[in-house]
This record gives C-alpha cells, sequence and structure tokens, in this order.
C-alpha cells in the first residue's frame, strides 16, 4: 500500500512539474546561464508543505544531472545550476543553496547550508579588471555518502564518506573520510571510527 502510493506520487509530480521541466529545456542552452532553470527553482523553492517536497521531487528528477525520487527538498531550497547530482535518501534542508554539487546516499544537509561550485567560482588576480569579467572555475564539489552537515555550514571542498561537518564551518580543505570537522577553516576535530581521538582546532597566534 505503501509503495503503490509512493509511486502515485511520484506520478503526480512529474506530471504537475512537466510543463516546467519542458520551459527548462526548451529555454536553456547546454552550458549556457540557466536562467529558466534558476527562476523556476526558486519558484518550486516557495511552495510549502508536503505538497512542495513532492513538487520539487518531480521537478529536480526531470531537470537535474542525477536526481533521486528518494531525495527530499525542504521549504527553500534553492539549486543555481542543474549540474549536480543527488543520490537515494538524501534530505536538505530549508533555505539551503546548492551549486554544482554530487551528494551521497544517506546524506542529511542542514538548513541555511551553501553549497558552492567549489574554492575558485571567481577569479581574481589581476587587481586591473573588475572580478565579474575575470571568470572562474566551476568543478564542483563532492559529498560523500552517510554525511551530516551542520546548519549554516559552507562546503567549498570535498566532503568524504561519513563526514561530519559542524554547524556554521566553513570547509576550504578536502575532509577525510570519517572525520568530524568544525570550524573556520574547518578542521578535524575528532574521527569517528576513534572515538578517543580527539584534537582541538588550532588557535591563530
Amino acid at each position: 500500500m505503501k509503495t503503490t502510493l509512493k509511486r502515485t506520487l511520484h506520478i503526480v509530480a512529474k506530471v504537475a512539474t512537466f510543463p516546467a521541466a519542458a520551459l527548462v529545456r526548451i529555454a536553456d542552452r547546454p552550458g549556457g546561464e540557466h536562467r529558466m532553470f534558476r527562476g523556476l527553482s526558486q519558484l518550486m523553492s516557495l511552495v510549502p508543505g508536503t505538497l512542495g517536497s513532492v513538487l520539487r521531487s518531480g521537478f529536480y528528477v526531470q531537470t537535474l544531472t542525477r536526481c533521486s525520487w528518494e531525495a527530499t527538498f525542504d521549504f527553500g531550497v534553492l539549486f543555481s545550476t542543474p549540474d549536480s547530482e543527488i543520490e537515494d535518501h538524501v534530505y536538505i534542508g530549508p533555505y539551503t543553496i546548492v551549486s554544482k554539487a554530487h551528494i551521497g546516499r544517506d546524506t542529511i544537509i542542514g538548513s541555511f547550508v551553501s553549497i558552492t561550485s567549489g574554492k575558485s567560482t571567481h577569479h581574481f588576480a589581476d587587481a586591473h579588471t573588475p572580478i565579474r569579467l575575470q571568470g572562474g572555475s566551476h568543478d564542483g564539489v563532492r559529498i560523500g555518502n552517510d554525511c551530516w552537515i551542520g546548519n549554516q555550514a559552507v562546503i567549498m571542498a570535498d566532503v568524504g564518506d561519513g563526514c561530519v561537518v559542524g554547524a556554521g564551518s566553513v570547509v576550504v580543505k578536502d575532509a577525510e573520510p570519517g572525520h568530524v570537522v568544525a570550524g573556520n577553516p574547518a578542521r578535524t576535530i575528532k574521527e569517528r571510527n576513534d572515538p578517543g581521538t580527539v584534537q582541538a582546532p588550532a588557535r591563530s597566534a
């Protein structure tokens, strides 16, 4: 019964969001600025409750590079580009913004999290040229399976399988699998597989 209901919801969501997904395919050129996608992602983010979660799933299954039906997108979740992959049983909390990312299965992402396309989304080496004109690199970040990303974290580098990222942390260096990282910049404070190993964050002089 539960499986039948879930399949029915998936069909309804796909049908309801098909016109929006079709607009994205028609209006946005591959490699372009994805303006139609961004606008409709913003619109979908504003639908509250269970209805909103179901509609967002239907839309992203049809527009992201890959998206599992088993993923949950809470109120206010925004994607800035369709070049993301979302695996099974991912939960993305309210008001989280995702750029180009691969998010592994069973990962929990808190609210107000920012997941960027990497550390070099804007180049700024030339002091005589406006930063907006210098381009950037959008390599994307990978968040592994079974991770927990705390509220208001900023993810600018890869996060390995089984990692925990503390609330408010800024990840600018790859987090090793199974590590608990926290701070700005985020550093390892504990390893999940070795509860006795705790390292305090280094303090600046």
